[in-house]
């Protein structure tokens, strides 16, 4: 067996290696090495070598974790921020993030203020055309993306991936929060010139000195077992090279996040993707910006002009510059060993290879479920929202001395992004969409909100989905990824005007756009629980079934149609003490009771209730169209059916008329055997 040594950095620092299933094998301290060792380790399970200040890991183990103190102290601060931010802190150590977020991101933002763009004159030229109006591409839409890929992974990973060990999935979020941090460093140079080779300029920072620190935190720290997993293979000589360098490769792979410089096909193409990596680290970034200009010339005298300038970038003095000042201190042979562990076959190999660029497939989805509507602002920190009047996006431009311009453009896909409430990929791979609104001022400008609506489906979910094509191994679903679109409370015709449009746009689309009832302003852990939930896949004898059970209670439901009512319902399950609906919150579903357990509590003062199986819950506010009146907990285990208040109204609620009741109530009065058979749907 093989063993490898790993460095520590204090001697009050504790590194603790566990197997597979998480049995301690070793618990040791040293001061830091940055020199790999290989040890011979006792063939006997979970016994190790132990040598001087060298911490010893058998070849067994394939998780080592460092414990909270070590972490803090190689991410440099304990942070007291919110939650949300100190969640990151156990994926990608403070330090790590303050350093990129302070050289990087906080440019794009500072250097965008209103004072500043208005002296530039391509800004006065076209405002709609420059980064100050662009979506945010700074701090907050940084960690948000980061956020993103942690939910993503933590949430479809089964649907939309094959199956994996927590650990490894583990080793995808920490990678996933790099990259994600590391992917838009590039738009810090906020000329043209950056914007177009932003992609570019990251792979070829994580080879500069302002990544030697971070790799050096990367390596002590080992969030996500990242440095560990790169370790046992360089040291079992599966990847050859410093495993300092390959952590570099893994940041420079964060390139891979622009969809027009890496294509699916390359993605799923590790030699394809190898070859792209090397062509952009080994070339100057003038020569690539030239080699991008040079395909979208449109005259014989710009290409000629990039063509020469290309020319001049790669000429044998131009490269031999650039490799000695970027790469020359990492490879020896940059062509032969650059990226080589893409190409490396063997099953080890194989699974970190996978679980590298699936985090990659995650960051390119994140990123286009990036936070919009009333969230979001430029790059220049504006806001941008929707008018409810014409449709159009407008801008609000606040300068130094407080004064707010507002500017309103015609550009559909900030429009579009900024009628957008939420998207959301479901647990079952669908891909959710939410708007704020679907009427306007006049039906010119509801056919504009659409249009631009259809606009932003579009581009969303060519990018969610075509993040996963090629996937080998992932979980089959009973159906390819749909793309669902809300209902807009304020216009039922708004969500199939766009579902309409955008199959136009994508006729392979068909059969895959669907509109579902809306969501978006319903409590959030009630919202949670429905899309939690599991459909509804009940025979037609069960469903009719289901309905004379809950006619016993009272309610009609012989109206009911059996595909219709329950097509957008799901099953939900409560546990002991779970709160189903809280006084005072908005009614957005109706549920009902499939057991005994749960019990009510009404505002007003009035006793408490117990609700039998097949009762309905929730109906009376969703009948008003207004807030709850009760709060109903589970006192034990319970399992409900919930069904959107869209689809309760349109399918479910019919009340009795005067005949009806009083022909209803001389029936019940009669005797059993005499009562006509219950009709259901």
């Amino acid at each position: 067996m093989v063993a490898g040594a790993l460095a520590v950095e204090t001697d009050r620092s504790k590194l603790l290696i566990r197997d597979p299933y998480g049995k301690s094998l070793i618990a040791s301290v040293g001061p830091i090495l940055h020199s790999r060792e290989l040890l011979q380790s006792s063939a006997e399970y979970g016994r190790t070598v132990a040598l001087r200040q060298h911490v010893q890991i058998s070849s067994g183990a394939d998780h080592l974790e460092v414990d909270r103190p070590q972490a803090l102290e190689a991410g440099g601060c304990d942070t007291t921020r919110n939650e949300a931010e100190a969640s990151l802190d156990l994926l990608l150590p403070a330090r790590i993030r303050e350093s990129i977020e302070l050289n990087y991101y906080s440019k794009v933002n500072a250097g965008l203020s209103l004072g500043q763009v208005v002296r530039d004159p391509s800004f006065l030229q076209d405002p709609f055309s420059h980064l100050a109006l662009f979506p945010d591409h700074g701090v907050i839409h940084m960690r948000d993306v980061a956020h993103r890929i942690v939910d993503l992974i933590e949430n479809v990973s089964k649907i939309k991936l094959s199956e994996r060990s927590p650990l490894r999935l583990d080793f995808m979020k920490s990678y996933g929060c790099l990259i994600a941090y590391a992917h838009d460093i590039g738009m810090s140079d906020l000329n043209p010139f950056g914007r177009t080779v932003h992609a570019e300029f990251g792979a070829h920072e994580a080879f500069g000195a302002v990544f030697d620190e971070i790799v050096d935190i990367l390596w002590t720290a080992n969030v996500g077992n990242l440095a560990w997993r790169v370790l046992r293979l360089t040291s079992a000589g599966v990847f050859e090279g410093s495993p300092q360098r390959i952590l570099r490769e893994l940041v420079a792979l964060a390139f891979a996040h622009s969809k027009s410089a890496v294509p699916i096909a390359t993605l799923n193409n590790t030699k394809a993707l190898r070859k792209v990596m090397l062509h952009v680290l080994g070339r100057p970034l003038e020569a690539l910006y030239h080699e991008k200009q040079l395909k979208k010339s449109r005259t014989d005298d710009e290409r000629a002009h990039h063509q020469a300038a290309r020319q001049e970038a790669i000429s044998p003095k131009a490269l031999a510059e650039h490799r000695a000042v970027l790469l020359s201190g990492h490879y020896t042979d940059f062509e032969a060993t650059a990226f080589a562990w893409l190409d490396v076959k063997v099953p080890q190999a194989l699974e970190f290879i996978v679980d590298v660029v699936d985090a990659i497939r995650y960051l390119r989805c994140a990123d286009a479920l990036r936070q919009r509507g009333t969230e979001l602002r430029t790059s220049g920190s504006y806001q941008i929202f929707i008018d409810q009047q014409t449709a159009n996006a407008v801008y609000a431009l606040r300068d130094s001395e407080g004064r707010t311009f507002l500017l309103e453009g015609e550009s559909p896909l900030n429009a579009g992004e900024a009628n957008l409430a939420g998207a959301e990929v479901t647990q079952e791979g669908d891909l959710r969409l939410a708007f704020y609104r679907g009427c306007f001022g006049s039906d010119e400008a509801v056919r504009r909100a659409a249009h631009n609506a259809s606009v932003v489906v579009d581009d969303i979910q060519a990018d969610v989905v075509e993040s996963f094509v090629g996937v080998e191994g992932a979980q089959d679903s009973p159906h390819r990824g749909c793309v669902l679109l809300e209902h807009t409370e304020d216009n039922p015709d708004f969500a199939p005007l766009v579902a309409d449009l955008v199959v136009k746009r994508s006729p392979g689309l068909k059969d895959r756009v669907r509109c579902v009832p809306a969501l978006r302003d319903a409590p959030e852990p009630e919202r949670r629980r429905f899309l939690a939930a599991h459909a509804i896949e009940w025979d037609r004898e069960k469903r009719t079934t289901f309905l004379r059970n809950v006619a016993t209670r009272g309610y009609k439901t012989d109206h009911i149609d059996i595909d219709l009512g329950f097509r957008d319902a799901r099953l939900g399950h409560l546990v002991n003490g779970e709160c189903l609906t809280q006084a005072g919150a908005r009614a957005s579903f109706v549920y009902i009771a499939l057991t005994s357990g749960l019990r009510g509590w009404p505002t007003g003062g009035y006793e408490s209730f117990r609700i039998h199986p097949w009762e309905l819950l929730g109906i009376t506010g969703v009948i008003r169209g207004d807030f709850r009146v009760a709060t109903v907990v589970a006192e034990s285990d319970a399992d409900v059916l919930i069904i959107p208040k869209d689809v309760y109204l349109r399918h479910w609620h019919r009340s009795y008329t005067p005949a009806e009741f009083c022909d209803l109530m001389r029936t019940i009065g009669q005797p059993e055997h005499q009562q006509p058979a219950a009709r259901a749907g």
